[in-house]
Formats: C-alpha cells, structure tokens, sequence
C-alpha cells in the first residue's frame, strides 16, 4: 500500500478478535489477523529529507455501568480444574511441589480430572497406578506424560476438598470389539467396560477411602447412537450394584461442539437412558475456528445447551490446540477467557477445565496454550505457569468456590462482560472483562455489595491484589483496562495446610 499527502495521524487498533488494523487520517488503510501483543509504541522514518513532529493521545476512557440482581440466581458452581500428569508432578523438586500445592488452593484448581491407563491395562487391572506403563503422548511432547495415575496425589486434592473426575479414552484392548474380519474396532465390550470402570473406582476407594466423585462415558472417541445408549444403563447399573451409587456420570465428552449435539441428542433420545446422565459435557475446541470473530460462536451454545438441556454442563476440556493460536501471547489467553464467560452466561457451565494443568514438554510451544503449568528445569524444577493461560483462567477461579452461584447481571457496555457470583456467608465476586479497546470506567451498582480485594489480570499483572477501597456511600467504581480483567471480590483465597505443604 501507498500513501501520498500530508499525513496527521497513525491509529493502530489491536483488538479482541486478534486483528489489527492500522488508520491512516482515521481511514483504514491496512487489516490483518495477528495473535502478537502491542506492548510498546514504535514508529520507524526512512528517509533522508524532511522532519517528523508528533505527540502520543491520552488513553480515552469510556463510562459503563453494571447492574448485579442477586434475587435472581442461576447455576451452582461444582468447581475448576484439568489434568496434573503424574509423571510430570513426580518431576518436582521438593520445594517444586510445595509450591505446587499453594498454587493449585489458592486458584482453587480442585477438580482433578484423570487421563488413566487405558491400552495397556491389563486384564487383572493391577497397573493403574505403575510408572513404567505411561505412555509418551501421541502428540509427540516425547515424555511420557499420559495414561497413568497417582492414588496418592488424589488422596491430597481431597485434603483440598477437591473432587476426582474419571473416563477412558481409549479402551483396553480386551474391552473392545472385533468386526466380522476379526479387526479390533473402538466400540466397546459392553460387560468388560463397565468392569473396567468399576474396578477402577474399587482400586481408588481402597487407596484414597474415596471412588471418583464423578466418571465419564468415554472422552472423545465416537460411538454410534445405540452404543451410547448401552453404555450409559450399564455402567450406571454396574456402579450401583458396586456400591457407588453416590458416583455421578457425564455424557460422552466430543472434541467440538457439533459432535456434543449430537452425543446429547442421542442419549436424551431414550428418556431412560437420559436418566443414568448427571451432566452435559462437550470439549469445545472448535471455538478456535472462532477467534476472530467469538460472538459467531454463540449459534454453537444455543445448539449445545438445547441438546443438553436439564443436565448441569461441565467443560471438561478446554484449550489451544491449532498452530496457528500456539502463543504465549496474552490476546491468545483473552480469547479464552471470552469462552469462560460465554460457558458460564449461556451455557450455565457448573464447571470449567483446562486440558492440562501441569505438562512436562520437550518444545516450549506446546507448553505454551496445551497445559497452564509446566516443571521448569532451569530453576529447580518448580512449577510456573507456561503462558498467560493460567492468570485468564484464575482471573474466574481464585474467588468462585465450590457453591457459589451465579446472579444475574447487565452491562451497559457489550465489550465488558460480567459475571457475578453469591455464595454463603455473603460472599461475593464480580469479574469484569473488557474486550474494549477503551479503558472502561465502571459504575458498579449490587445493592449490600462489600468488596475487600481488587484482582488484576492483563498482561502486565499476574492476579496482582490490592485492597479494594470501599466507598462510604453510592455506588461502587473500577477502572478496566482495554483488555484487562478485573475481579471485584470478599472472598479469601485457597490456601494449603501446612502439613499438605510439607509431605
């Protein structure tokens, strides 16, 4: 692109749909997709002849207001969480691993959820928990991260009140089926599926005292309609004549939503077989076709929470997985915590969990949007966080607890999006993302609202937290930065027990 004339003013615009566009005299003269953040003002002059005189505008900042109605509630929060590899967690140093237990209470990342042994179980199904038998992952991080477990570290998330969440994804090999060729295919055994799951909540009762607070169908891999209509009876079947009738079940998890359609669809077709099912679930990661424009997205909730409608929905596996999103970039992170807000507003998601929560990686690339921790060797193998992801993420978890529920809010302003929670004993949290390119100036009205901290997240802070200065009388105020998160809260973070920090 050329320009001629006299040039008076360059506006670069760096937004939430991981665009950026730069005007020339306020006319667009250039768009392109771009995850890379702006930190820093630069402008470059070739040339030997003439002269350049410039200034930097202010930040604008724009008025908006938020209305919290805590008359009219909605879900009840089960909790937050993913994935901890046992291989990698065994990695920490000592001091690693006290740092990892202060990290997963104060985000309140309690929800575990378990990638178990799955190909390599054997038939007697005493290998659940053996090192040797984990497996490299098939992306092909070259560590051997998946398909084992750790009945010791699930005893400590309990000491957390944490909850176990347990489903296959690829099955044993004697669980599964031969076609008419004698071929191996996905489809289950029935029988022998079901006393894989069984057993597994056996062998975890007797080791930790407790069965997995809620197990899944089967993570990913489709079945057909009718498959999914024997799987669910029998294994709810099987757990209640095992005695776990208290473990909850969630429908088959497909990688995107459309494929979450349709396994909804499928079960809710026999009103029986909808019955043995607790919650909806679906990975969303097709919402990364969407980054450039999120609020397309929205089309793909209605169908998901139409198809599992009357069923609480958990996201049990979210995060980046396209090269083309694979950033440390913080505007990477901000997209996701657009689909945070847009699970717990439109879908009345009780929970939410990223894929990983702690991931050995060979290339810090897949570390980067794939898991939310990583062991760094560099610094005596301590746990940090990989990328952004984890602040976005903890922008929603550090003050939501177990309980909470979410209240109805309004905002004046469609680029900030709210979303407020109740629990007992008045607690209370607002969280306020702006999408904005405009510094928000928020008016806050929630009548008795009493905050004591202010969280920000963005890509400058960490959940930096300062005390929140309650005014006398009126209203209540934050200032968001375009693209910033700020939590509005009373409620104290998670913290370890001592003891749970030294063991």
């Amino acid at each position: 692109m050329e320009y001629g004339g006299e040039l008076k003013a360059i506006t670069v615009i760096s937004d939430y749909r991981l665009t950026v566009r730069v005007l020339l005299n306020g006319k667009e003269a250039l768009t392109s997709t771009a995850n890379l953040d702006v930190n820093q003002h630069q402008l470059a002059f070739t040339g030997g002849d003439g002269a350049v005189r410039g200034r930097l505008l202010p930040p604008a900042v724009e008025a908006s207001t938020v209305e919290v109605d805590d008359g009219a509630q909605f879900q009840e929060i089960t909790g937050w969480g993913g994935t901890t590899t046992p291989p990698a967690f065994a990695e920490l140093s000592p001091q690693g691993a006290r740092e990892w237990w202060r990290i997963l209470a104060e985000y309140n990342l309690l929800l575990h959820r378990e990638y178990p042994t799955g190909a390599l179980l054997n038939r007697e199904m005493t290998n659940w928990d053996k090192p040797e038998d984990a497996s490299p992952h098939y992306y092909g991080d070259n560590f051997p991260n998946c398909e084992t477990s750790d009945f010791e570290y699930m005893r400590r998330v309990r000491r957390l009140s944490g909850k176990v969440i347990f489903e296959f994804w690829e099955l044993p090999t004697w669980a599964r089926t031969r076609n008419a060729a004698g071929k191996l295919t996905d489809a289950p055994e029935i029988e022998s599926y079901v006393k894989a799951m069984v057993r597994y909540c056996q062998v975890s009762r007797d080791k930790t005292g407790h069965a997995p607070e809620i197990v899944g169908i089967q993570n990913e891999v489709t079945q057909s309609a009718e498959v999914w209509r024997k799987m669910a009876p029998a294994l709810r079947q099987g757990l209640d004549g095992a005695g776990f009738q208290a473990t909850k079940i969630h429908m088959h998890n497909a990688s995107m939503s459309p494929g979450g359609v349709a396994a909804g669809k499928a079960f809710r077709q026999d009103a029986a077989v909808w019955k043995t099912i607790d919650y909806g679930t679906s990975n969303l990661y097709d919402f990364q076709n969407y980054f450039h424009d999120p609020d397309g997205f929205d089309g793909r909730l209605a169908l998901l929470r139409e198809a599992t409608a009357g069923k609480p929905f958990m996201a049990v596996e979210l995060c980046v997985n396209n090269g083309e999103f694979q950033s440390r970039a913080y505007r990477v992170a901000l997209a996701m915590g657009q689909l945070y807000h847009k699970l717990l507003t439109q879908l009345d998601a009780c929970g939410i969990m990223y894929c990983w929560t702690l991931l050995n990686v060979t290339q810090p690339s897949y570390g980067w949007t794939r898991t939310l921790l990583v062991p760094d060797a560099e610094h005596g193998m301590k746990p940090v966080a990989s990328s952004h992801q984890l602040r976005v993420l903890g922008a929603y978890t550090r003050r939501v607890r177990e309980g909470m529920k979410r209240v109805k809010v309004a905002s004046s302003n469609p680029h900030l999006m709210a979303t407020a929670f109740t629990g007992t004993g008045g607690k209370k949290t607002l969280i306020l993302l702006n999408r904005s390119t405009v510094s928000q100036q928020v008016e806050v009205k929630w009548r008795g609202a009493a905050f004591r901290y202010l969280e920000i997240a963005s890509a400058q802070q960490e959940n930096s937290v300062e005390p929140y200065q309650q005014p006398n009388g009126g209203s209540l105020h934050a200032l968001v930065a375009p693209g910033g998160i700020v939590t509005m809260t009373n409620v104290e973070l998670g913290k370890a027990p001592d003891d749970l920090m030294r063991a």
